[in-house]
């Protein structure tokens, strides 16, 4: 049987799973960590999170996710750093030493409110493909290079 001590699963991986299936397969495959997302917390409730963590004898590699911090007004920024800091406190709360931020902002992203942002992301992982990756990475390099859509 191949060591998996070093493995972390992470939890979007079966995204439809709830966090109490997520970390019963985890405990059922021999996996000793996960990687969870702060919806699957947040619709579990946070204390009931941890409870569900502790008993489980599986461990949090991470939390994902915050960041987002860009932000068309001074009030949205605030909002989002007052996010970021219930995140750092979940990450806590789960026993957790890494929070996983995305800190950037794509063009246009920042126009968005945070519910359609994170359905873009989903959309994005639920269709991701290398291809996909690729074309985005060759669309940001004449941005990156001309500044062209930098605020």
């Amino acid at each position: 049987m191949a060591d998996l001590s070093r493995l972390s699963f992470n939890q979007i991986t079966v995204n439809s799973w709830t966090l109490a299936e997520a970390l019963d397969g985890c405990r059922r495959q021999g996996i000793a960590a996960i990687g969870l997302w702060r919806d699957k917390v947040d619709a579990a409730g946070l204390c009931e999170a941890a409870k569900l963590v502790k008993a489980s004898g599986i461990a949090v590699s991470s939390l994902c996710r915050g960041g987002g911090f860009p932000a068309p007004t001074q009030q949205e920024r605030q909002k989002r750093i007052e996010d970021n800091l219930r995140a750092i406190d979940e990450a806590a709360t789960l026993g957790t030493p890494v929070l996983v931020l995305v800190c950037g902002a794509v063009a246009g992203r920042d126009q968005l409110d945070f519910d359609t942002w994170m359905r873009m992301d989903m959309q994005y992982i639920d269709n991701w493909s290398l291809g996909l990756d690729w074309k985005i990475l060759l669309l940001t390099i004449p941005r990156v290079l001309t500044g062209h859509g930098a605020s």
